[in-house]
């Protein structure tokens, strides 16, 4: 009898595990992020957080460090020189922000969301927190262009997003694609919350990740070609 309650709870387990809701949040803003959620654990996909661990100092630079010691004081007026030399030189190192391509990234999100549609099921939900861009740049025509594009793209992403048996969009959720012929840079505020349970996932991870991939490899080479 014992067994046989063991056995019903471990059944029971692997039935709670396999339908816990899976989600995974597209935001962009300032920059895209990518974060996926499991109960309550926040796992960042994309960006990676960086290593906060000091590499450990090898021989070499301990030499090296102890040489720079040992070496004789410069006077003042050598030291002035050197750093406004190093300073001219850091200013010319700094380059500019570069803007986000929304144009990329809504059609990297198209192909991907068309992807996800082949390989989903009924458990799969969608929900939109936010859909606004605001689409700017330094040309008027080229805005113009832009404005355009995007907002054919939003319109076909959306199209498609509905076509989904479990698709929603939040209420009071931000919402539209407008153009600013008066800024220089694009604006967006995008939040997209993608979930199903494990037990669906197995089933559509690697097409997801060769569509994404294949996606992105192929936009890239348009846009450098």
């Amino acid at each position: 009898m014992t067994g046989l309650w063991i056995t019903l709870g471990i059944f029971l387990f692997f039935v709670f595990l396999f339908s816990v809701p899976f989600h995974v949040t597209v935001s962009l803003q300032e920059s895209v992020s990518v974060m996926a959620r499991v109960l309550f654990l926040k796992i960042p996909i994309f960006p990676r957080p960086k290593s906060t661990k000091k590499k450990p100092k090898n021989k070499k630079q301990a030499d090296q460090k102890t040489k720079k010691e040992k070496k004789p004081k410069k006077d003042k007026k050598q030291k002035k020189e050197k750093n406004k030399k190093e300073e001219n030189g850091d200013e010319q190192k700094k380059k500019p922000k570069k803007k986000i391509d929304i144009v990329f990234w809504v059609r990297l999100l198209l192909d991907v969301v068309t992807a996800l549609f082949k390989k989903l099921g009924r458990n799969f939900k969608i929900r939109v927190h936010a859909y606004e861009i605001c689409v700017a740049s330094e040309d008027a025509a080229k805005t113009a262009v832009m404005y355009g594009t995007v907002q054919t793209l939003s319109e076909t992403l959306f199209l498609r997003l509905e076509k989904a048996i479990n698709f929603k969009i939040v209420k009071n959720a931000p919402f539209g694609v407008y153009v600013n012929f008066l800024e220089e840079k694009s604006k967006a505020n995008v939040k997209i919350d993608f979930s199903i349970s494990l037990g669906g996932i197995f089933g559509i991870v690697f097409g997801v990740i060769f569509a994404f991939i294949r996606s992105f490899v192929t936009l890239s080479i348009k846009k450098n070609g």
